[in-house]
């Protein structure tokens, strides 16, 4: 059993948590990554560490002994118990320290009388010894948790492999629906094409019929964004050099010519080059730029901008406009599929693309997100690895 004077500071994903009087927690940190690299076994303990640790003298009074156990050591996952320094005083049968004398004849040796006086030294920097009682007890956790891990690991592996089935199945069933609707829908449109060419339909007719076009191309675009979505779930990521400047100038003239976007404003910022799909990166900026112009439209001075900063091993773009924003309220909803906010009804979308664009950069293993405020604006972020 432990002694209730432990504590229990213990990492997971670089998280650190502490339970009594421990050292800082940059000590600790400190501590852990040598305990990682100075010892090969599982178990370490030790009563005296500032003899074979020396910057732990610091916080000796904490942490004169400790008791690790590593959990995982690629993850640096460990728990570290501590015992405070205990100063105390150990009498010896004469000084230990103190030098044998010559004699009169020549030999060296210590006076009989004064051999067996008792010496005392003060003994610090050392902790209580740590019982084989504590030690097989921190064992027998370890091994508690490492069944628990490994439970939990297979768990999540299996409903991992059951969602990874559900995906596609999803996305076949999503292919082969929309696909199959394409047909009946070209025959829906023609036939209301032809049906308008005919003079003896009145005008009554003729609306009727024009509200069956605007319906059938609704659709039609609507199917086409899920075909979207699901050939990015079904293709494979073919990874290339993406000119983004290039790409973004490109998407440009298709977005504003398909927006009428002519009083918009386009400001470009540094845009580097990165390593992806091409086609599906493409379809990333060109959801995001094109939500910008769609939802920027109805300001004085609508402007849309694209830049980018490194940040450690990511680059992170960001697509900013000066929109009618989003409430925060729908924040966890905004890249689910046909999710659109309320203050978006009235403008022509599918809620599609967003889903589209979290489910790229999640094939890219990269991270989006976004920040908005009503009737100011939004900026999204895409952030993939530089590689």
């Amino acid at each position: 059993m432990l002694p209730k004077r432990q504590v229990w500071p213990s990492f997971s994903k670089n998280e650190l948590k502490t339970i009594g009087n421990v050292p800082l927690e940059e000590d600790i940190r400190a501590l852990s990554a040598w305990l990682k690299t100075a010892n090969d076994e599982s178990i370490f303990y030790t009563h005296r560490l500032s003899e074979i640790y020396s910057p732990a003298k610091k916080y000796k009074s904490v942490a004169s002994g400790i008791l690790s156990c590593i959990i995982n050591r690629e993850m640096g996952e460990m728990v570290i118990w501590f015992k405070p320094e205990m100063i105390t005083n150990v009498n010896w049968a004469g000084n230990p320290e103190k030098s044998v004398v010559p004699s009169e004849n020549g030999l060296m040796s210590l006076s009989p009388r004064k051999s067996f006086e008792i010496w005392s030294e003060v003994v610090n920097n050392t902790s209580e010894k740590w019982m084989a009682e504590e030690v097989d007890s921190v064992l027998r956790i370890r091994e508690i948790i490492i069944a628990d891990i490994n439970k939990k690991a297979n768990e999540i592996r299996l409903l991992n492999e059951k969602l990874q089935a559900a995906y596609e199945e999803l996305d076949t069933f999503s292919y082969t629906v929309s696909h199959d609707l394409r047909t009946p829908l070209t025959s829906i449109k023609t036939y209301a094409e032809l049906m308008l060419k005919n003079k003896s339909i009145d005008d009554g007719g003729k609306k009727m019929l024009s509200r069956i076009l605007a319906g059938a191309d609704k659709m039609n675009s609507l199917i086409k964004e899920i075909l979207n979505l699901a050939r990015v779930g079904r293709s494979e990521v073919n990874f290339e050099t993406v000119n983004i400047e290039s790409l973004i100038k490109d998407i440009k003239s298709e977005v504003w010519s398909a927006y009428k976007a002519d009083h918009s404003v386009l400001i470009l910022g540094q845009l580097p080059n990165i390593k992806g799909d091409k086609t599906m990166i493409t379809q990333v900026f060109t959801n995001l730029i094109g939500n910008a112009v769609k939802y920027s439209a109805m300001v004085n001075e609508p402007k849309i901008e694209v830049s980018s900063y490194i940040d450690g091993g990511e680059i992170i773009y960001s697509v900013k406009d000066n929109g009618i924003g989003i409430d925060n309220r729908y924040y966890d909803r905004v890249f689910e599929l046909f999710k659109r906010m309320d203050n978006v009804k009235e403008i022509e979308g599918s809620g599609v693309g967003l889903a589209i664009v979290k489910r790229v950069v999640e094939k890219h293993h990269g991270r989006v997100w976004f920040e908005s405020k009503l009737n100011v604006g939004s900026t999204f972020f895409v952030a993939f690895k530089n590689r």
